[in-house]
């Protein structure tokens, strides 16, 4: 998230940032506490990763980009389920809960599974197990969609209401 802001406000002041090491400086001059810890040595030796704003993105993601084995997150996001809501109202939330963490993808993905609903997974476990989040969210959803089309046409099946037949009366009968 961190990278994403200060690289819209760097394109917003374009004719502030000249060059990619002005950029990295500035980004630089950004960190706080222990992020701003982590990059003094780096300075000091004035590595190469800070001639480039992609050099600087290389070493900067994986600095906290998977939680600690046997570490469950807390808060919100280590209590988020789908329970009865929509697999797109879960992911919304998950989206939103998980745009300010800095794991990789595998570590998001072991934690989106684990708070959808049991009738999700028992279908996603019929399938190859997607290796994205991306992906694992695109099938979630569309087996959401393909549960919920399969409760609705249940639920019609249930209440389909069939007219008595009648036989039809005889000509001589109608005035």
């Amino acid at each position: 998230m961190f990278l994403a802001q200060a690289k819209l406000y760097i394109q917003g002041r374009a004719r502030n940032f000249p060059d990619d090491r002005t950029k990295v400086h500035f980004l630089i001059s950004l960190l706080k506490d222990q992020a701003a810890k982590w990059a003094l040595p780096l300075l000091r030796q004035d590595s190469p990763c800070w001639q480039t704003i992609r050099g600087f993105a290389i070493v900067w993601r994986p600095r906290s980009a998977t939680p600690r084995k046997g570490v469950k997150p807390t808060g919100r996001f280590g209590r988020l389920k789908q329970g009865k809501s929509t697999v797109a109202a879960y992911t919304t939330e998950f989206r939103l809960l998980a745009q300010d963490l800095t794991w990789n993808d595998s570590a998001l993905r072991d934690q989106y599974l684990e708070g959808l609903s049991d009738e999700v997974l028992d279908q996603l476990a019929t399938m190859e197990r997607p290796t994205t989040l991306d992906t694992l969210i695109q099938r979630s959803l569309q087996i959401d969609d393909r549960l919920e089309d399969r409760r609705q046409a249940r639920g019609r099946r249930h209440f389909q209401f069939t007219a008595p037949a009648f036989p039809a009366a005889p000509r001589s009968q109608l005035i």
